[in-house]
């Protein structure tokens, strides 16, 4: 009755995978449980900013961690992660990017424009959403199945 070493991989892997959903997520839970509860600092607008903008970079670093543990240490479970973790970085670089628009600036072109032109990490974190968005949008079955090996 003992498990082969496959499906124990399987198992585990798919144990992690559940594991990254509910710990990706738990920033944004925290952050509408917050802003729900009226726990934001001061600045509401700087505390979303900044909770979004670092859960986007932790996911980020971590998805890119993935295949150096698997090329250093042999950790071939970490490649199925890297997946989830780039997406729901993604997720919190657009959260990052409405709330940078939307709620700090209003949609306002020429705000927009002033901030780009004057925050050099504007034009870094705008890069960083247009680096990602080619990534998350190749990274559905259709998409892959398009593009082949």
């Amino acid at each position: 009755m003992g498990h082969t070493a496959e499906h124990t991989g399987t198992t585990r892997t798919g144990w992690l995978r559940l594991a990254v959903h509910g710990l990706a997520l738990l920033p944004l839970g925290l952050l509408l449980l917050d802003t729900g509860l009226g726990r934001l600092s001061v600045n509401p607008i700087q505390d979303l900013t900044l909770r979004t903008g670092k859960a986007a970079l932790v996911l980020l670093m971590l998805s890119l961690a993935c295949t150096p543990l698997n090329l250093l240490l042999g950790w071939k479970w970490a490649l199925a992660l890297r997946k989830p973790l780039g997406l729901y970085s993604f997720l919190y670089v657009c959260l990052h990017l409405l709330v940078f628009a939307v709620a700090d600036y209003g949609l306002d072109p020429g705000l927009i424009g002033q901030a780009i032109s004057e925050k050099r990490y504007v034009v870094a974190g705008f890069a960083s959403f247009l680096l990602l968005l080619p990534l998350a949008l190749s990274s559905t079955r259709a998409a892959m199945r398009r593009l082949g090996r």
